[in-house]
């Protein structure tokens, strides 16, 4: 996305649910996304189908 101050890119956003594991083990369940330009400066979010009775965690990653 052009700005005045350079272009700006971002990075796919990290999207999970924590599902319980054996012992104390958690285990992440990852769900698709992807960041959408809603209109003047506002970014959302897009998001594939998630179990609604657990939390959602959205984590921004540093890129690599």
């Amino acid at each position: 996305m052009p700005t005045e101050g350079g272009e700006v890119r971002f990075h796919k956003p990290c999207v999970y649910q924590l599902i319980s594991g054996s012992g104390t083990q958690t285990a992440r369940s990852y769900v698709d996304s992807r960041y959408v330009l809603k209109g003047g400066d506002q970014i959302g979010f897009e998001i594939a189908a998630y179990d609604a009775r657990k939390a959602l965690i959205i984590e921004k990653l540093s890129p690599s």
